[in-house]
């Protein structure tokens, strides 16, 4: 199974990821990204689970791979090895590339849609710039911007029916998820 966590900055995408990862173990994997991991294996459901991107910064996930060719490749590398969760900024409001690659899992393929409020949302980014000492001035603009696309993305893909969409909280995401993968729901 494929599982694309999507969500603009601050709605809590990379503590999801760092919960699953805490929870179970995950054993960083090198290879492209030379001394930052490209994935971690855990095991969820009683098999391999991968999740791609390395997670040692605040910002992690596929968000840190560059080039943007890599991730495809990537997502194939690690779709074939058993279940794949990925999250990122950068794929959460596009399809493209990334999308396209997804269709082809069909069923297999979930597009989880983080259902934070954007007033949360811009409140985390404004903690967390706090939290490093960033006094600049934050313009929500962009994070508003990102928020809308990402709803209307998940409109236009519901309405096209190329893979299974669900909404889901922050709070729940990580046992969701597990959900899915444990009962193949």
């Amino acid at each position: 199974m494929l599982v694309s966590l999507r969500g603009t900055h601050g709605s809590g995408k990379s503590t999801i990821v760092r919960t699953l990862l805490e929870a179970n173990d995950a054993r960083p994997i090198y290879g492209v990204l030379g001394q930052r991991p490209e994935a971690y294996q855990l095991t969820l459901a009683g098999k391999p689970t991968h999740i791609l991107g390395p997670y040692e910064s605040p910002c992690g996930g596929v968000d840190q791979i560059q080039p943007y060719a890599r991730i495809p490749e990537l997502i194939e590398r690690y779709a074939a090895l058993g279940d794949l969760i990925f999250e990122g900024a950068l794929v959460s409001s596009c399809w493209g590339v990334v999308g396209r690659l997804m269709e082809r899992w069909g069923r297999d393929a979930i597009i989880a849609f983080l259902d934070t409020p954007v007033a949360e949302c811009i409140a985390r980014v404004k903690a967390r710039r706090a939290e490093r000492g960033d006094g600049r001035v934050f313009n929500p603009a962009n994070l508003i911007q990102k928020h809308d696309a990402i709803a209307r993305l998940k409109v236009k893909l519901d309405a096209a029916g190329i893979v299974r969409t669900v909404m889901v909280s922050s709070e729940n995401a990580a046992a969701t998820i597990a959900l899915f993968l444990t009962q193949r729901l």
